[in-house]
């Protein structure tokens, strides 16, 4: 099982709160691939590039796994194009 760096980061020179900090779960990378592929399995291919693309932006966690699943999923060079 991989994990993702998640160490705090500084903010204004001081340590982000213990609080603050991501859920230890999505230091898990592969239950990040499992929720970006049953974005793919529940959703119509429209809506679920959609959603990766957000979660791919929300998380550092979530961006290499969902624009990975993004790109497995891309039917052809149409989506290049807008």
């Amino acid at each position: 099982m991989y994990m993702v760096d998640l160490k705090p980061s500084l903010m204004e020179g001081r340590e982000i709160q213990d609080e603050l900090h991501p859920h230890e779960l999505f230091g898990i990378i592969d239950i990040i691939y499992v929720i970006c592929d049953m974005v793919l399995e529940y959703l119509d291919l429209h809506e679920a590039r959609s959603t990766l693309a957000r979660l791919a932006r929300v998380c550092k966690a979530f961006y290499y796994p969902a624009i990975k699943t993004l790109w497995r999923r891309l039917d052809g060079l149409q989506p290049l194009m807008h």
